[in-house]
């Protein structure tokens, strides 16, 4: 949610009537590590500025005892003491809603990610995602309980070697703590819209008998100035949204999900965005979150099971999956025709592009008096100067929109007003625009190299603006508005929109490169053995006489077998008879049966035995070769003499080597950084092979 800003509400006096209730905005960024937007239905500004700050008050503290980011507080405290931590009772209350949500969703919403989390973070940096081996002590650890209660003394134990992370339903618990400060504070205010970055909670109403609109974003268009997927109508009910489109993981240019499926320990896919409405900000942030992870039949399932519930489920594909009251808090949408996309021609814009604008509002240094209600303006100018698209103007109160001074110039009345929406948390001060090609009337423009503008002026902060440059022909570009004091330095990208890689194939894409990674590791290891081993026995064949068995050591002896077995000669008993008395070793090559004698052979690696019997009376001469354990070594690299087992192992060898090539080539390709680097040292070793054998081979 960029700012909070409802439709304009203008106080009118019939004659006769009081003064209606007025709404106040505020607005704060870097408020639990997003923006805050805030309205207040109030009689006048002091109930409205109490209600503010007790809020914000509220927040701060419980952000003291729930924050994982502050090393002072206290579930930090808890992540760092292996022994009982004394806990607030704030800290016990959101430790029982995740054990509740654990135990509901069957282990796909979990309190203790800390590890898994900064094992992506780290896997991101390396430029791969973290293999099979490396999840899956982390998988069974989360499996198990990661903390223990003691509501009587007050106390949490941790567990398990991995951190709490209760940043996901910890901001709801503030959110409604939040609002039941503020009521406390400002009882005359008798209608409060709170928003933390996009996690909604509607108290009371917009005026008597009017309840709070709020939209939902569309995780497929999700730019701050997109207009929502839907409308709802709230009295008293929290709102919260979840999706992977804000924040998560980059891997070979493809964004994935931050939000984790702690039951595989990957980023959960297959949901776009899933939209919770419920009696408070703590159960919608949980269940939403979880409804990420399941699948859509199971996610409305669980809904069905909890009390004055309901949800929005937006599937990878676009598929919208409501519970059955949804419909009931939406807002009926008027029909609107299908836009005719105009004809095709060499100086049109191109289909399905857009130009996207990223910007980020700097925050003060700490001490400093932050900037309150951001007032922003975006349009775009073409070549000659003449605007052409205010693509974004964001302010509520009328009065204060002259202070943008360039854009009111051009723009006078012409003013266009975001709306509130429930979309995913974004990092504080950052917002996403979109500009789609077409002009003020709704007419497209050609392409070209067109300016888009940014002006702000903050209460609390200075008048700035910068332009920069976009190249909008028939190919992606780049440009940039540059940073002044107020803003740091803005995006533009000029090609299809940003699509979260939340589907199935791409993830299935992920664990396929994962266990590539895990393949190629692993048989590896077995491979450098086997090339280890045939190095080695390769250079003792091209150097026999270095090794000492080029001329074999020969053992003579005499023996018999009984008179009846050599006139009657039985194979089987005769070689088992000579492996046992006369040390026969190896396999059978070869029987021979003639009138006078017997002539058996042996080989096996290294060593040869032959066996002459006399059939006359069972005498035998046995002649035994041997060459040697460097004579066996090599015998096995030749594969002569092994038997069919070895030459199994030679075959299954030169498979693991195959695997390791072909995986190693399937990791260079997926890592678009080593993919040049590693073709080229493919193509070198490959001439480098050619131009041996030629040069060298006779």
């Amino acid at each position: 949610m960029i700012l909070a800003c409802l439709l304009a509400v203008l106080g009118v006096v019939a004659p006769g009537r009081a003064v209606e209730p007025q709404v106040f905005p505020f607005h704060h960024d870097d408020v639990l590590g997003t923006s805050l937007d805030l309205q207040v239905q109030a009689p006048d500004a002091t109930q409205a500025a109490a209600a503010e700050a007790a809020i914000l008050a509220e927040i701060e503290r419980l952000r003291k005892i729930l924050s994982t980011y502050d090393p002072a507080s206290d579930v930090s405290k808890v992540n760092t003491t292996a022994g009982p931590v004394a806990c607030p009772p704030e800290l016990l209350e959101v430790l029982g809603f995740y054990d509740f949500w654990t135990a509901k969703s069957r282990g796909a919403y979990n309190g203790h990610l800390g590890e898994l989390i900064s094992t992506w973070k780290a896997a991101e940096k390396a430029g791969a995602p973290p293999t099979p081996a490396v999840l899956q002590p982390i998988v069974r650890s989360l499996a198990l309980p990661g903390w223990k209660l003691d509501l009587a003394a007050h106390t949490v134990t941790r567990l398990t070697t991995g951190t709490l992370d209760i940043n996901s339903l910890g901001k709801g618990y503030i959110i409604s703590k939040a609002i039941v400060a503020a009521r406390t504070q400002a009882p005359a205010a008798k209608g409060i819209l709170l928003n933390v970055g996009g996690d909604i909670f509607a108290s009371g109403s917009l005026a008597p008998g009017v309840p709070w609109t709020v939209g939902v974003a569309n995780p497929m268009h999700n730019e701050d100035n997109a207009p929502p997927l839907t409308q709802v109508k709230l009295i008293d009910r929290a709102i919260s949204t979840s999706a992977a489109y804000e924040r998560g993981y980059t891997f070979a240019g493809k964004h994935y999900s931050h939000i984790f499926d702690p039951r595989t320990g990957y980023p959960a896919g297959g949901i776009a965005s899933a939209t919770v409405i419920t009696g408070n900000s703590a159960n919608a942030n949980a269940l939403a979150t979880t409804l990420c992870v399941l699948r859509p039949e199971e996610g409305l399932e669980l809904v069905r099971q909890i009390p004055d519930t309901d949800c929005l489920i937006v599937g990878a594909d676009g598929r919208l999956f409501r519970s059955p009251r949804f419909a009931t808090y939406e807002i009926p949408r008027l029909p609107v025709a299908p836009a005719v996309a105009p004809a095709a021609n060499p100086g049109s814009w191109p289909a399905k592009y857009q130009v996207t604008i990223s910007i980020t509002l700097k925050t003060p240094p700490p001490g400093a008096k932050p900037p309150r209600r951001p007032y922003v303006a975006v349009w775009v100018e073409d070549p000659s100067g003449k605007r052409v698209r205010t693509v974004a103007v964001w302010g509520k109160a009328p009065k204060y929109l002259p202070d943008l001074i360039e854009w009111w110039k051009q723009a006078q009345q012409d003013q266009q007003w975001a709306s509130t929406v429930t979309k995913a948390t974004r990092p504080a001060g950052q917002y996403r625009l979109a500009w789609d090609g077409l002009d003020d009337q709704g007419k497209p423009l050609p392409s070209g190299t067109y300016s888009v503008v940014l002006e702000t002026n903050r209460q609390f902060g200075a008048h700035a603006m910068e332009s920069g440059k976009i190249d909008c022909n028939r190919l992606p570009a780049q440009g940039t508005i540059p940073a002044s004091p107020e803003f740091g330095s803005s995006t533009l990208s000029f090609g299809p929109p940003f699509i979260m890689s939340t589907n199935a194939s791409h993830h299935r894409r992920l664990l396929f490169k994962s266990w590539s990674r895990t393949i190629h590791i692993y048989i590896s290891m077995l491979g450098l053995l086997s090339v280890i081993f045939f190095s080695v026995t390769g250079i003792m064949l091209n150097h026999e006489e270095w090794f000492g068995f080029a001329t074999p050591h020969v053992v003579k002896k005499e023996g018999s077998i009984p008179e009846a077995m050599a006139k009657e000669p039985d194979k089987l008993l005769i070689v088992e008879k000579l492996r046992k008395d006369l040390s026969a070793t190896g396999a059978l090559d070869s029987f021979e049966i003639e009138d006078d004698n017997l002539r058996l052979s042996f080989k096996s690696p290294g060593r040869h035995t032959d066996v002459t019997i006399q059939r006359a009376d069972g005498h035998a001469e046995v002649s035994l070769e041997s060459y040697g354990l460097s004579g066996r070594l090599v015998d096995l690299h030749r594969g002569t003499d092994a038997g069919p087992a070895w030459r199994f192992i030679i075959d299954a060898t030169a498979v693991l080597l195959l695997i390791t090539c072909a995986t190693g080539m399937l990791l260079w390709c997926l890592v678009p950084k080593w993919r040049p680097l590693g073709l080229a040292a493919l193509g070198f070793c490959l001439l480098g092979c050619i131009v041996v054998y030629f040069a060298l081979v006779p």
